[in-house]
């Protein structure tokens, strides 16, 4: 069995998209805390969320790709958009 190249950008990736998951998570969580006191801060904290899913949807490609091994020679695989 080969040994995966990526082993360093997967272990990271893992991490940091733990970390934004718990971040979206936490987002939501304090725009629920806002409900029914003040909905422009609520409706803040779910946008505030809502700008972490594209990034987390890219890191999930990221780890898939790196996982399979599937990126070109220079580990590219041309999906960093910028939101």
């Amino acid at each position: 069995m080969r040994k995966n190249p990526y082993k360093e950008q997967l272990k990271l990736a893992r991490s940091q998209r733990k970390r934004l998951q718990t971040m979206f998570n936490r987002l939501a969580a304090m725009a629920t805390e806002w409900e029914g006191l003040d909905g422009g801060m609520e409706c803040d904290f779910n946008l505030l969320a809502e700008k972490l899913e594209p990034q987390l949807e890219v890191m999930d490609t990221w780890i898939d790709e790196w996982r399979k091994d599937t990126t070109d020679d220079e580990g590219e695989m041309g999906i960093h958009e910028h939101y």
